[in-house]
């Protein structure tokens, strides 16, 4: 019924589910076709498709970078570029760079100041998530449950206290570590000589992710597509979104991200309850996709 859901994450990034407990809850919901867009990282691809192949579900190579632009910042979902094009792996290795290290130094802040509970160290991290070249706040939480320091229901008290920062707080402490996130004109380029695929994730005036002025500006650089659906998309933004892609022969894309049975926290987080319906993406405009009719 729901063919395709073009927006979900993994352990890998900041998700519940593995890549592959993803595939069978897709399946179970009905979907023939899955992207994973684990935020700055396509570690977990390989597993993805792999169990994807195996449960007949089509696949692209897909991630979801945070870039930063004149009104603040914004998701771009990146779809079927060649993960060997140097520009696109160096890109990916400052994206995750970025969160891996911020996450570094909240962490020894929050042991420091005594807001963490101490029993692990920056170390432990790492080598409990080998695989994993983003790392962030959930990993970190995850490691400090399995040795039974926090409980889980702890997580809004544990993250507000020591991972919540206004997102300038975060670039100046990422400036003084020697990063900076990647502007989206940057990203919009190096995923076109990639051969790859620039939507704008979830365009919402409520997320502040994205405003409608500004659609044009974002096309001309070459963006390719938005999503139109989304759970925290409303009616008349989806309506103007498939206008602006219907106007300019855009892919149309979209999924259930945190929400809904794909995204693991409904029992925790009962604001991001939703159902399939909310992110499913039709068979005629996946496909478009999985042929590049649009280019």
């Amino acid at each position: 019924m729901y063919f395709a859901n073009t927006h979900m994450h993994s352990t890998f990034s900041d998700g519940v589910y593995t890549p592959e407990q993803l595939v069978d809850l897709g399946k179970k919901i009905g979907h023939k076709a899955m992207l994973l867009t684990d935020h700055d990282t396509t570690a977990g691809q390989h597993r993805f498709m792999k169990a994807a192949r195996k449960a007949g579900i089509l696949t692209l190579i897909s991630t979801e970078i945070t870039v930063v632009c004149s009104f603040g910042r914004f998701h771009l979902v990146c779809v079927d570029f060649n993960p060997a094009n140097p520009a696109m792996r160096k890109l990916l290795e400052n994206a995750s760079a970025c969160i891996t290290e911020l996450s570094h130094f909240l962490l020894d802040e929050g042991l420091k100041n005594g807001t963490l509970r101490k029993g692990i160290t920056w170390q432990d991290v790492l080598d409990r998530y080998p695989e994993q070249d983003y790392l962030c706040n959930n990993q970190i939480f995850d490691l400090m449950v399995e040795k039974g320091i926090y409980k889980q229901d702890e997580y809004p008290e544990f993250f507000e206290e020591n991972f919540h920062r206004d997102p300038s707080v975060k670039r100046s402490i990422l400036n003084d570590l020697g990063y900076h996130y990647i502007t989206a004109e940057e990203a919009i380029e190096t995923v076109l000589k990639a051969d790859g695929v620039p939507i704008i994730a979830h365009p919402t005036k409520k997320s502040k992710y994205f405003f409608e002025e500004e659609a044009e500006k974002y096309i001309k650089l070459g963006v390719k597509g938005f999503e139109v659906r989304h759970p925290s998309m409303s009616a008349e933004e989806r309506e103007f979104y498939n206008a602006v892609c219907d106007k300019h022969g855009l892919y149309k894309l979209g999924g259930t991200d945190h929400h809904g049975m794909l995204g693991g926290f409904s029992d925790t987080m009962p604001n991001l309850r939703a159902d399939p319906s909310e992110g499913y993406v039709e068979e005629e405009l996946f496909m478009k996709l999985y042929t590049r009719e649009l280019g």
